[in-house]
C-alpha cells in the first residue's frame, strides 16, 4: 500500500470535523479566494484555515488575545484577500489593546467586501473601539452595498487521445461546495470508439453486440480517475471508449492526484480508485475510515454518490479477523455506507471492481444512463446491481440481509455477467428507487455528564443515504426516529418500505413503524459489545447497521444505512433494570481493545455510579489506581461533603486531549470555570439542586461566547 501523508495534527481533526467553525461569526467556508494563487492550493488552504480558525476560537475563549493575534496573522498570510482574515485580526487586536491597528484591519476588511454594520455594533470583541474617532465612519462604510466579486468561469477542456486533463483553465474553486470543480466538454458519440470492450469473454461480446444494435450506452460519457499515481491502475485499454483523468504538474504538486478523493468534482460521470492508505503512526487507517471519521469528508462522499462519482478503496488492515493486531483488528469502521466500494485486501484488490462497474455502466440502455445521470443516481443504481448480483445473493431475502451489504466486499463474490444483464434489463419505467433519510428526532446525551470527551461528539454524520452515531452516552437505549418518506421514485409508482437489521443482535434492537406505510420508523438499540458479525464468523464488530430499502415492484433500492458504533475500549456493566453500574476505560496501548483514536480519545479510569433509594442517579465515583473522586450528577467534582456524604460544593470539570509523543493523545480532566454550591430540601433528599454558581478565582465573571 502507498502511504499518503496528511499534514494535519490528528488531534485537531477531531475538533474540526463536523463543526461549522465560527470566529466572531465569520465562517471559514465563506472566505473568498486568494489572489495570485493556484486554484489547486484552495483545498489545502481551506483545511489549514479550518484548523487555524478552531485554534483562534479556542484562544478567544481562553482570553489569550496575544495568541489570538498571532493565529489571526497566520490566517491572514494564508488568506490575504479574505475580509474574514482582516476582521478576525481586528478582533484580536482590539482585545489586545491595539485600537489603531484594529481600526486599520477593519477598514481593510470592508475594502475587501465585509458588509454588516449590525455585526460591528454587536461584536463584544470590538467593544473597545466604539468610542474612538473614526468608528462611525467605519459603520457608514460597512453599510455601503459591496460590489459583487468577479467569478472566474472555467473553460471546459476537450478530451484528447482519451485523456481528460485537469488544468488551471478548466478548474474552479467552489466556495459553496468547498471543492474544486473540473469541467470537460460534453461527449461526442460520433467520435467515440466503436468498440466498448476488447476482452474475449462473454461480457465483452454482449457489450459490443448491444452497443452495435443501439441498446447499450457504452462509456463515452464516463471518466476514469486513477487516484494513486498509477500504483494500482485500471487496465483501461480493455475499454477504449473510457477517457482517463490525468493531472497537470500544478495539480499534482498539491497532492490532488493521490489518496482519498474528496477535493474534486468532475462534470462527467466518474469511476475511480485509490490503492492507498495511511500506514504510519497512531492514526493509521484506510482511506474510507479516514473519510468516515470526519464529518465533512463523509458529507463529500455523499455529494459524490449523488453526483455520479464512485471510488473503490482497499480496506488494507481495517477489516480482518483478529483483535488488537493479532491476525487483524476486526471491523474498525464506525459506519457502513453505500457511498464507496471497499475491497477486501490491499493494493490491487480494487481492480476487479473497476472492470465490473465499468462493464455495468456500459450495459445501461442509452436513455436509462442519460436519465440516471440527469437525476444524479448512476451509482445508487450501480450499488443496487453490484449487491443484488453477488454470488451469495440469490433471492430477495438474501438482498434484504447483511449478506448483501457488508462494509467491505470480497472481489471473488462479484458476478460481472449477472451485473451487466441486470443493468441491461432496466428501462426508464423500471428505474430503481432511491431511499432518502432524514432524522426526525433522537435521544441526546450531554458531554461531561453522560459521556466524557473533548467536545459534543455523538453525531458522526447525517447524510441522505447514511446516518452514523457514536454511542458514547451510557443511557440505554439509543433511540432515533428516521423519516424515509421522501425517497425518490418514478412518477406514479408506489413504493414499499423495508427496515432490516443488517448487523447486530436482533434481541437488542427494536424497529417500530410510525405510520401506515412504514416510511417512518423508530429504531431503539441497546448497548452492543464486540461480537461476531454473524453466527460462526471470525469477524467481530461493535457496530449495528440497520438498512432501509424501498421497492417499486420490479427493483429494490440500494441500501440507506443507519449505523450505531460503541467504543470497544470500554467495559460497561448495566444493572438488571438497565441503568449503568460501572464503566472501565482502558487505552488499547495498555491492554484495552483497539478503538479509533480519531473517534474516541483514550482514557484510563473507572467510574462507579451511585443511585438514591428512588433509583435516581446522584453521581459517580471515579477510580484511578489508589485515588477516588466523587462526582455530582451534573458532572462536577465534589470538593466538600456534608455528614450524609452529599456534595455541598463542587467544581466544574473540563476534558482536554493531552499529547503523548507518538501515541494518540489521552483524555485528562482539568478544573473548569465555576464553583457550584448545592442545597437539599430535606434530610431524605439525596439529589439536591445547584443553589449558587461562582467563577473560580482568576476567572472573569463572564466567559467569551462567540
Amino acid at each position: 500500500m502507498k502511504m499518503r501523508n496528511v499534514i494535519v495534527v490528528a488531534a485537531t481533526i477531531l475538533v474540526v470535523g463536523g463543526t461549522s467553525v465560527m470566529v466572531s461569526r465569520i465562517n471559514a467556508q465563506l472566505l473568498p479566494a486568494q489572489k495570485n494563487d493556484s486554484v489547486f492550493a484552495r483545498p489545502r488552504i481551506f483545511r489549514e484555515t479550518a484548523v487555524l480558525q478552531q485554534q483562534l476560537l479556542a484562544a478567544f475563549g481562553q482570553q489569550k488575545h496575544q495568541v489570538a493575534e498571532s493565529i489571526a496573522e497566520t490566517l491572514l498570510a494564508l488568506q490575504p484577500e479574505s475580509f474574514a482574515s482582516h476582521y478576525n485580526l481586528a478582533c484580536a487586536q482590539a482585545r489586545f489593546n491595539k485600537p489603531d491597528a484594529a481600526l486599520t484591519s477593519l477598514r481593510k476588511a470592508i475594502e475587501l467586501g465585509f458588509r454588516s454594520p449590525k455585526q460591528l455594533q454587536q461584536d463584544k470583541d470590538l467593544a473597545s473601539l466604539r468610542q474612538l474617532e473614526g468608528w462611525q465612519q467605519i459603520i457608514k462604510q460597512a453599510a455601503v452595498p459591496a460590489v459583487a466579486p468577479q467569478i472566474r468561469r472555467p473553460k471546459p477542456a476537450a478530451i484528447t487521445n482519451g485523456v481528460a486533463m485537469v488544468s488551471e483553465d478548466n478548474t474552479v474553486w467552489s466556495q459553496q461546495l468547498t471543492q474544486l470543480q473540473v469541467y470537460f466538454e460534453p461527449p461526442d458519440k460520433a467520435t467515440a470508439a466503436t468498440t466498448v470492450a476488447t476482452g474475449k469473454d462473454e461480457i465483452a461480446r454482449l457489450l459490443n453486440e448491444w452497443y452495435a444494435e443501439g441498446t447499450a450506452a457504452g462509456l463515452s460519457s464516463v471518466l476514469y480517475d486513477n487516484h494513486d499515481r498509477d500504483h494500482s491502475n485500471m487496465n483501461y485499454a480493455l475499454f477504449p471508449q473510457l477517457a482517463r483523468i490525468e493531472y497537470s504538474p500544478a495539480a499534482a504538486a498539491e497532492k490532488l492526484s493521490n489518496g482519498l478523493q474528496n477535493d474534486l468534482y468532475y462534470s462527467r460521470t466518474t469511476l475511480g480508485n485509490s490503492s492507498t492508505s495511511l500506514v504510519g503512526g497512531a492514526f493509521w487507517r484506510s482511506q474510507p475510515r479516514f473519510a468516515y471519521t470526519n464529518t465533512r469528508n463523509a458529507e463529500l462522499l455523499a455529494f459524490q454518490y449523488f453526483r455520479n462519482h464512485l471510488y473503490i478503496y482497499p480496506e488494507h488492515r481495517d477489516y480482518d479477523p483478529g483483535q488488537n493486531g493479532a491476525g487483524g483488528y476486526g471491523d474498525t469502521y464506525p459506519a457502513n455506507t453505500p457511498y464507496v466500494v471497499i475491497s477486501q485486501g490491499s493494493s490491487g484488490s480494487d481492480r476487479v471492481f473497476l472492470d465490473a462497474i465499468a462493464s455495468t455502466l456500459a450495459a445501461f440502455h442509452p436513455d436509462v444512463l442519460q436519465t440516471l445521470q440527469a437525476n444524479g443516481t448512476v451509482y445508487p443504481c450501480v450499488q443496487m446491481i453490484l449487491r443484488r448480483c453477488l454470488k451469495s445473493v440469490t433471492t430477495d431475502a438474501d438482498y434484504l440481509s447483511g449478506i448483501a451489504h457488508p462494509p467491505v466486499f470480497d472481489g471473488q463474490q462479484l458476478d460481472p455477467l449477472r451485473m451487466i444483464q441486470m443493468a441491461h434489463s432496466i428501462t426508464p419505467a423500471t428505474l430503481p428507487p432511491v431511499v432518502m433519510l432524514k432524522v426526525q428526532q433522537e435521544t441526546n446525551n450531554v458531554v461531561g455528564k453522560d459521556y466524557f470527551e473533548i467536545a459534543d461528539r455523538e453525531v458522526l454524520f447525517t447524510t441522505p443515504a447514511a446516518i452514523a452515531r457514536i454511542c458514547r452516552g451510557l443511557n440505554n437505549p439509543k433511540i432515533i426516529t428516521i423519516d424515509a418518506s421522501q425517497s425518490q421514485r418514478t412518477k406514479g409508482v408506489d413504493l414499499k418500505w423495508h427496515w432490516v437489521i443488517l448487523q447486530g443482535d436482533s434481541t437488542r434492537i427494536e424497529i417500530t413503524p410510525q405510520n401506515k406505510d412504514s416510511s417512518i420508523a423508530t429504531i431503539s438499540v441497546q448497548h452492543h459489545e464486540r461480537r461476531p458479525i454473524r453466527e460462526g464468523s471470525k469477524m467481530e464488530s461493535s457496530r449495528v447497521d440497520v438498512g432501509v430499502f424501498v421497492s417499486n415492484g420490479t427493483f429494490f433500492s440500494p441500501p440507506a444505512i443507519v449505523s450505531f458504533y460503541w467504543p470497544e475500549d470500554e467495559q460497561r456493566i448495566y444493572n438488571d433494570d438497565g441503568k449503568i453500574q460501572s464503566v472501565q476505560y482502558t487505552d488499547h496501548t495498555t491492554g484495552g481493545n483497539y478503538t479509533d483514536p480519531l473517534l474516541i480519545t483514550p482514557k484510563t479510569w473507572k467510574d462507579e455510579y451511585l443511585y438514591c433509594a428512588t433509583g435516581q442517579q446522584i453521581g459517580w465515583t471515579r477510580i484511578r489506581e489508589d485515588s477516588k473522586q466523587r462526582f455530582t450528577a451534573d458532572g462536577a467534582l465534589a470538593l466538600t461533603l456534608d455528614d450524609q456524604q452529599r456534595p455541598l460544593t463542587a467544581e466544574t470539570v473540563r476534558y482536554i486531549a493531552t499529547a503523548r509523543g507518538d501515541r494518540a493523545p489521552i483524555l485528562e480532566q482539568t478544573p473548569g470555570d465555576e464553583i457550584l454550591e448545592y442545597e437539599y430540601a430535606s434530610p431524605d433528599d439525596q439529589v439536591g439542586r445547584i443553589s449558587k454558581r461562582t467563577s473560580r478565582p482568576g476567572k472573569a465573571s463572564t466567559s467569551f461566547n462567540p
